[in-house]
């Protein structure tokens, strides 16, 4: 029998050396044990099997731990990769410098698509780069290179510090014009010197597939020297003048000097570059586009919701304006930026032109005449007042611009009262409607005849419209004759003289017959009217126009019959009908000579001044019309 002593002790489960001990100490008395069944052998065996794998299970929490680390940086790497495709080029640059690790996520590809995307300067940057380096004639830029080929803004030569920016399109580098142009940054060679006719090598170098130059009037440039980056990397031209030189004195070729710098290029990576730039460029143009027609409905849109506010902003100011001018005063239209084009209304995406003839609308389905229909955006018009006194307001300028803001009820009250306070003026001085004038025919035939000729060409409307604010001035200042002198001259000044405008009262006083009017009748008269001198003081300016009206009226008299009786003379009919075996040339000739009867200052005075020989006045005007026949100024 066996003591509690003498039996053998259970295996506790601690750690590696109190288990080495207890399986020492176990060993030791296991000689004193009683022997055992083979049932409890193979118990105690596998007992011993599991406490010596006791070690690996305790280090496998920790494999684990490190596992799970490893995936969550891996998660986070591919979370950043993803927010790298995502951002614009000045974002991903500035995110790609706050470590090393974000630096290496960046790639060629998500640098040329958003690049490209995005547009602007930087897309101009970055497809001059691809051309250059489909051509291979620049350094293959890495990743980070490309980055900020793409965000470049400043010169890249020392001591620079000027804006520049999109990249020399021939050299692949950032360069201001000034240092562009200086001899240590570039190189120019004449071709037409000694240095470029003498020496194949060189033009043979300069003229390689592979080297960036730029021609001009018989010129070439080229980059001096090579230029490296702050982290050593080369970018800008593959070969430079100064290696060339170096090649040509060591007798090699620009091959020989590519092969030496060991820059091959990626042909994967650059083919999928090439693509994806396609790729990116037609989705750019097609998302253009599509803004621009989105950008174009939301300004035609905002425009006709303001043009729908100033509506009823002045059918507001219409209903408390003076009835004399409230329909018209107002009128406006709209107008193209280009200034061809001019609209009541505010033209929508169907409008109609008034510059070219007219069409009948049948020909597209619609019932009335049109002008020539256009399509066009309504975001090019703008609102403008016709009348030039309603323009010069202040406050209905602003109006235009901003009706919502202008549009408030005192404000419109305001407007209103300008307006009434411009016209009423005009008013009461008959200056609308001519009426300052006399209507007396008998003892004043000039201001009679001259207001009704004035009413026939003008409506009060027009008349009105055509008004700006040195007209009203000039009324004030020097009466309304004046100012109407002056407004129908385009003289800015006040005139002394009557003007020869004035000379549209003659003919309706001389009351020609409708079957012996002519077309020249108003301009023969203007030219009667310039006839008449100022050798004596008159006096007023309303007295000069009297007595030039008198002389005007008594010319007229004169003249037209001794002209007409020119004109149907059978020798004047036969010289203009004579076409002498020449073309029709001839005749419309010989027929604008004879025609200066009516307006030669010359030829006027010498129908007043004696009787003329029909004869003589028609071999001068035969000889007048054969010197510009041979002359050739017909």
């Amino acid at each position: 029998m066996t003591t509690r002593d003498d039996q053998p002790l259970p295996l506790p489960v601690t750690d590696e050396t109190n288990t080495r001990v207890r399986m020492h100490q176990h060993d030791h008395v296991s000689n004193k044990r009683p022997r055992i069944s083979a049932g409890e052998e193979d118990d105690e065996i596998h007992n011993r099997q599991q406490d010596v794998q006791l070690p690996d299970q305790q280090q496998q929490p920790q494999q684990e731990q490190q596992q799970q680390q490893q995936h969550a940086f891996c998660l986070v790497e591919d979370v950043f990769s993803i927010v790298m495709s995502l951002l614009a080029p000045r974002e991903m640059l500035c995110l790609s410098r706050c470590s090393k690790s974000l630096m290496n996520m960046v790639t060629h590809e998500n640098v040329v698509r958003n690049t490209i995307m995005m547009g602007g300067h930087p897309r101009k940057s970055l497809r001059a780069l691809m051309d250059l380096l489909h051509d291979k004639k620049v350094f293959f830029p890495s990743a980070m290179r490309l980055l900020r080929v793409a965000c470049g803004q400043h010169c890249e030569i020392t001591d620079c510090t000027k804006t520049v920016h999109t990249i020399r399109s021939h050299y692949g580098v950032f360069c201001c014009f000034n240092c562009a142009q200086k001899e240590n940054v570039t190189t120019v060679i004449a071709m037409g010197s000694d240095t470029w006719s003498g020496n194949q090598k060189l033009r043979d170098a300069v003229n390689h597939p592979r080297t960036a130059q730029y021609p001009y009037q018989r010129k070439i440039s080229m980059w001096r020297s090579p230029l490296k980056m702050a982290s050593g990397e080369r970018c800008g031209p593959l070969v430079t003048m100064d290696e060339i030189q170096d090649l040509l004195a060591k007798n090699k070729t620009v091959d020989d000097h590519i092969l030496g710098l060991a820059c091959e290029y990626d042909k994967d990576l650059l083919d999928s570059l090439i693509k994806m730039d396609q790729t990116a460029t037609g989705r750019a143009a097609a998302n253009e586009g599509k803004e621009k027609k989105e950008r174009e409905k939301r300004v035609r849109l905002f425009r006709r919701q303001k043009a729908d506010k100033l509506e009823r902003v002045l059918v507001k100011i219409k209903m408390i304006l003076d009835p004399r001018w409230k329909d018209f005063a107002l009128n406006k239209f709209y107008y193209s930026n280009d200034g061809w084009s001019r609209f009541r209304q505010f033209p929508g995406k169907f409008v109609c032109s008034s510059i070219v003839k007219p069409l009948a609308l049948f020909q597209l389905g619609l019932a009335i005449p049109f002008a020539h229909p256009r399509f066009e955006d309504a975001h090019h018009y703008n609102p403008k007042f016709e009348s030039p006194l309603v323009r010069n307001i202040d406050s209905l300028d602003k109006l235009l611009h901003a009706p919502s803001r202008h549009g408030v009820q005192k404000r419109i009250t305001r407007m209103a009262d300008a307006i009434d306070k411009v016209f009423e003026k005009i008013f009461d001085k008959g200056f609308h409607d001519f009426s300052f004038l006399s209507s007396d025919k008998q003892s004043m035939p000039f201001e009679a005849y001259l207001q009704a000729a004035m009413r026939e060409k003008f409506t009060v409307d027009e008349w009105l419209v055509s008004l700006d604010q040195h007209d009203v001035d000039k009324v004030d200042e020097s009466g309304s004759l004046v100012a109407l002198a002056c407004k129908l001259s385009g003289e800015r000044e006040r005139l002394w003289k009557p003007p020869a405008c004035f000379a549209a009262a003659v003919v309706p006083y001389i009351n020609i017959s409708a079957d012996d009017k002519r077309d020249t009748d108003d301009e023969f008269a203007k030219a009667i009217w310039t006839l008449k001198t100022y050798e004596d003081d008159w006096g007023s300016f309303t007295y000069s126009c009297r007595k030039t009206f008198e002389y005007t009226v008594d010319a007229f008299k004169t003249l037209r019959p001794m002209i007409v009786e020119y004109l149907k003379h059978p020798d004047t009919i036969n010289f203009l009908t004579e076409q002498n075996g020449r073309n029709d040339s001839w005749l419309r000739v010989k027929r604008e000579e004879v025609n200066k009867v009516w307006l030669d200052r010359e030829l006027l005075l010498h129908f007043l001044s004696s009787d003329v020989d029909f004869d003589t006045l028609r071999e001068e005007q035969a000889t007048g019309a054969e010197n510009r026949w041979l002359g050739g100024h017909w």
